[in-house]
């Protein structure tokens, strides 16, 4: 559910009155207490709540248990913002008297304001199965399914609620919206005759009446039906805004310029919002600089920068920030603009005497049709770029048509969804002779894709090393090397279009940007295919084919066409280069919020140095630091600089330093005092971190990235009762603070509050939905509550390139993709984690039965352990280097006459092979340790004495605070070491001797360590030692998953997000998890399931 439906489900939810079924219920009380709580009634009515406060307060006195009084005085909490006491009082009510109809459906109401909405419809559904006709409740459940995106089942709870309540405006209204969302017009219109009838001034049906015709394309009266809300509510932003965007769409582009601005009010969440420059409104600034900030999408960002070169040629200096994947392109094609990312922090701009959002800018260089120039676009690939993707088209396509196609946007709902097709729907299309597809659909379309291949028999070329959602600049280079693009609506088309290429654009004929026009004066030749509401998608799928085929059949003209675009306006290198190199990025302020330094732009070599960094070029950038410190010692931005590659390259004693030199020269230096904070942390130095932050929090309170560094020092110190604190101040300041929700959901996920945790990460990921480690910590949570299709769905952005951990699989092979494998040659791929693999192997016996062959790739410690548990397999241990800190595996080993068909890592076969808890096979183990090694052990541990042999590993060999709450301290071991009938040995593989000696002191129980035994090189000795054992007890380590993956029974030292939902670890079934809580509860628990494995 995005923020918007949230804002809807909590916008539709009434607060309901006080209810006269406890007007009815209070006739229990006595006459004098009756009275009054009449009369606390009518003052709640009244909204003279602490009247009515006092008075319920008073009669519970008398009657402390009486429901009503506790109902209505959560009802009062509710409507005071105290939503943690309304649930307690409403709660009290519900279990005081469970068939009490309006608490639950009270505690519903409440629920939507705390974000629960699976809660709330639960308490909804229970309100209406004790009342069957509760309108209400009904129109409640309604407004909850209708923010979930389920318009049919809203519009099933709102007719029956009126047709129990027929005099209920609010509930025809949302019928009529969901209606209309799926293009039922008529019975749209029809609702909100009702809704006008009950209450002739209601200015929100105003405006959906306005919108109904709107789909209907008849503009004219559809902005009448505008402009009648206006009349009733002149505050209505909405009936401004679609005021303005209907002038627009019927040609008056100067009123529909001047109301455009209301998307602002409208939205109240303007990407820069609080500047403190002067707006730009129109008047001359010869002299000025103005600058251009991004605003709502990619895709508007790209059509309103078709207005960048005109108003470049009204302002002295323009200076473009953009998103920052288009930093290159637009730096590219406008020389005569300065173009850096975006930063939505900074309040004032110290370089730019105005400033203008990039969707002010038609009011002022698009007064009428006429200023709209006739262009062959305006931006430019890279010509290195291009050639590198032509050569790769062409090879693929070779004389056929080479035809990009997009089919939808990644936001998908049921309204957003009428502009969009799928594969199905566009068969006829992809079948046509003579052309090759390419796929240029930038979300995670792998499967449906295949799934269309193999039904329709056709093929669709991608390209899984180029990131067509994060490189850009690649994606335009793709595009420019293309002969034609199909496209949705997206910011697909808009690039194309942009570069020149010719493009295809299908959708809603009811799109505002055409201006009253024919076509899209932004793009003059971009052609459209348009869908009339209410009609087939086929028939536009029909106009696109007999186009494209005639189309196939004489290309010349099309070619013609492209040959004129901007982006070919310059010579392609007459050698492609061999590969393919993505420009360094700027920094996205809206994924990656940071302070950025207020000097950036008005030096020359300060940008240019800036621009090293941001690319990571060290060397390149401190030299030219130095060269500015040396013409200017105090300037700032050049220290802060220097100290940033100094905390970025380790050296954080040098770092601190010139930090702390900077807060010297200027104190109020909000970026200098952030990052002093961080490198304190990184450096250990938590009170001195704390100091500095909560100095400059006492300046900047209203900072929640302050607030966010805090809470992050607080929680690596392992005070996370304290972090939680101020990651939630922080999203109270920034309620769109992705990283500090993703922290939130880290704390909630380690206390086990799964549900706290899930909803956390939604919002996280809402605010930062290309987030790779989100999505993994997110995957995990899925994992670990049984959602196994999601969670694996999730897991796989571990593989992400954007992801710094992630390894890059240098073997050029296509990724399988659970298709059959009996003639398949699958290669194995390892991952970074020896438990990982260990863990994941369980799958290996499935891929092995049906492959022609398989290839498996290991870490080489475990290469002897596979190849004597998978003689059928060819076992090779991995290749890997380091390049700028990534794991990268090479492929020098493959035998060119044998190499695999297909590839993947092994941790994503469960995709594929576990998404039931039922697909895990009841086995004991499935790696086999050397049995004469398991042997020799055996007998040296007989030689310990009598009692059952317990190995143990109490933590991971990295420990920091953070993961210090993972594990368990030797120190509180003691009660297990004592259990009796037991014989200890170190499975430990890291220097611990000292908590070995201490653990012995203590309790003077005797922990065997066998130092002949390197535990972390020697990995098939280690496995042999845990085969000889009777019991392992270990943290989630390597050594649990050894130890589970041969088979040996292990009590896993606190719970595991790979449990799955379950009371065990499916993966492993020797493996048994213990509980969660504080550590003596964990070992208390450890020590009775020792006894009874001992017992046994």
């Amino acid at each position: 559910m995005n923020r918007k439906q949230r804002r809807s489900a909590g916008k539709a939810a009434p607060k309901n009155s006080p209810s006269s079924r406890a007007a009815i219920q209070a006739k229990a009380l006595p006459a004098e207490l009756h009275q009054l709580f009449r009369i606390a009634v009518e003052h709640q009515r009244r909204q003279r709540l602490d009247e009515a406060e006092a008075i319920y307060r008073r009669i519970l006195q008398q009657r402390p248990d009486h429901p009503d009084c506790l109902n209505h005085l959560g009802l009062i909490a509710r409507d005071r913002g105290q939503l943690e006491a309304a649930m307690a009082l409403i709660d009290k009510a519900r279990k005081l008297d469970p068939a009490y109809a309006e608490a639950h459906n009270n505690m519903g109401t409440v629920l939507i304001q705390t974000g629960d909405y699976d809660a709330a419809l639960v308490c909804f559904d229970t309100a209406i199965r004790l009342n069957k006709d509760y309108a209400d409740a009904l129109y409640n459940r309604g407004t909850i399914l209708q923010a979930q995106d389920k318009p049919a089942d809203a519009i099933e709870a709102y007719r029956r609620a009126v047709a129990i309540r027929p005099a209920f405006p609010e509930a025809f209204n949302n019928m009529a919206i969901c209606l209309r969302s799926l293009d039922r017009l008529d019975e749209s219109l029809a609702a909100l005759r009702q809704v006008l009838r009950l209450r002739p001034g209601y200015a929100t049906a105003y405006v959906n009446v306005g919108s109904v015709y709107r789909r209907r394309r008849r503009f004219a009266e559809a902005r009448e039906f505008y402009r009648r809300a206006i009349a009733l509510d002149p505050a209505m932003q909405a009936a401004a805004y679609n005021y303005g965007t209907c002038s627009l769409q019927l040609g008056d582009l100067k009123t529909g310029w001047r109301l455009y601005d209301m998307r602002f009010q409208r939205h109240k969440n303007p990407l820069r919002g609080g500047l403190t420059n002067i707006r730009w409104r129109g008047e001359d600034i010869a002299d000025k600089s103005l600058l251009v900030w991004r605003e709502q999408g990619v895709g508007d960002e790209i059509m309103f920068g078709t207005c960048l070169a005109d108003i470049a040629r009204k302002a002295g200096k323009v200076i473009l920030e953009c998103d920052a994947r288009l930093v290159p392109i637009f730096a590219r094609s406008l020389p005569q603009i300065t173009v850096r990312p975006a930063d939505s922090l900074a309040t004032h701009i110290p370089d730019a005497d105005r400033h203008v959002p990039v969707g002010g800018l038609p009011e002022f260089c698009r007064p009428d049709l006429a200023a709209f120039p006739d262009h062959q676009g305006y931006l430019r690939a890279d010509p290195n770029r291009i050639a590198y993707w032509r050569d790769k088209v062409l090879a693929a396509a070779g004389t056929e048509l080479a035809v990009g196609i997009c089919w939808r946007s990644m936001r998908q709902g049921t309204r957003r969804s009428a502009g969009y097709m799928n594969l199905d729907l566009l068969a006829p299309l992809l079948r046509l002779p003579g052309i090759r597809f390419f796929n240029l659909q930038y979300d995670d379309c792998a499967e449906e894709i295949a799934e269309a291949e193999a039904k329709y028999g056709i093929r669709i070329e991608r390209f899984p090393d180029l990131d067509l959602k994060g490189d850009l600049d690649g994606v335009a280079a793709l595009i420019s090397a293309l002969d034609l693009v199909v496209t949705a609506g997206t910011s697909v088309g808009e690039l194309s279009a942009a570069l020149g290429i010719p493009t295809w654009r299908f959708g809603q004929n009811t799109d505002w940007s055409m201006l009253g026009a024919d076509n899209r004066p932004w793009y003059p030749r971009m052609r459209l295919f348009h869908r009339v509401p209410g009609t087939p998608w086929s028939q536009v799928v029909q106009a696109l084919t007999e186009a494209l085929a005639a189309m196939a059949a004489a290309p010349e003209a099309l070619r013609a066409e492209r040959a004129q675009a901007m982006t070919l306006s310059q010579p392609l290198p007459a050698t492609p280069p061999a590969t393919d190199r993505p420009p360094a990025l700027g920094y996205d302020e809206k994924r990656n919020p940071r302070f950025r330094n207020p000097d950036k732009g008005q030096d020359e070599k300060l940008r240019q140095a800036t621009e090293l960094y941001e690319a990571k070029d060290f060397p390149a950038a401190m030299e030219l630091y130095g060269k500015i410190l040396s013409e200017e010692p105090g300037n700032l931005g050049a220290m802060l600089g220097a100290a940033n590659i100094a905390r970025d390259t380790g050296q954080l004693e040098q770092s601190a330093a010139m930090l702390v030199a900077i807060l010297k020269i200027d104190p109020n230096s909000l970026e200098a005092a952030h990052n002093l904070g961080t490198v304190y942390r990184l450096l250990g130095q938590y009170d001195a971190s704390v100091e500095i932050l909560r100095e400059a929090i006492g300046k900047r309170p209203e900072e929640a990235r302050l607030w966010m560094n805090l809470g992050s020092t607080l929680q690596q110190a392992g005070d996370f009762a304290n972090a939680r604190i101020f990651y939630e101040e922080a999203v109270r300041l920034a309620p769109d603070f992705g990283v500090a929700y993703g922290n939130l959901a880290l704390l909630s996920r380690a206390d086990g509050d799964m549900d706290q945790t899930l909803a956390y990460y939604a919002k996280a990921l809402e605010a930062m939905p290309d987030n790779a480690q989100l999505r993994i910590n997110y995957a995990q949570t899925l994992l670990s509550t049984g959602r196994l299709i999601q969670g694996w769905q999730e897991y796989e952005h571990r593989l992400s390139p954007t992801r710094l951990k992630s390894v890059i699989y240098r073997h050029g092979l296509p990724r399988w993709q659970g298709e059959p494998l009996a003639d398949t040659h699958l290669l194995v791929s390892a991952e970074q984690g020896l438990g990982d693999q260990l863990i994941f192997a369980n799958c290996l016996a499935d891929v092995i039965a049906q492959a022609r062959k398989v290839t498996i790739e290991v870490e080489p410690r475990l290469a002897p352990i596979f190849r004597r548990s998978y003689p059928d397999a060819d076992v090779r241990p991995f290749q890997m280097s380091l390049e700028k800190g990534r794991c990268v595996f090479t492929y020098d080993w493959f035998d060119p006459a044998g190499k695999p068909d297909a590839a993947i890592p092994i941790g994503s076969l469960p995709l594929y092979l576990r998404s039931r808890i039922e697909d895990f096979p009841a086995q004991k183990g499935y790696l086999r340790a050397d049995e004469d090694k398991v042997a020799s052990w055996r007998d040296r541990l007989a030689a310990l004495g009598p009692g059952t042999k317990v190995g143990i590993c109490w933590r991971s060999g990295l420990m920091t605070a953070e993961r210090q709450r993972h594990y368990t301290d030797m120190r509180y071991w003691g009660p297990l070491l004592k259990t009796p009938g037991a014989t200890f040995v170190n499975l430990q593989y890291d220097d611990c001797l000292a908590e070995l000696r201490q653990a012995e002191r203590e309790t003077g129980v005797a922990i065997h360590d066998f130092a002949g035994l390197d535990q972390r090189n020697d990995l098939d000795g280690a496995a042999a030692l845990m085969q000889a054992l009777d019991i392992v007890i270990s943290a989630p380590t390597t050594v649990q998953a050894m130890a589970g993956a041969l088979g040996v029974p292990t009590l896993l030292v606190k719970r595991h997000w790979l449990m799955l939902g379950t009371p065990g670890f499916p993966f492993q079934p020797s493996v048994m998890p213990t509980g969660r809580g504080a550590v003596e509860k964990v070992i208390a628990e450890l020590t009775d399931a020792l006894a009874a494995l001992i017992r046994r």
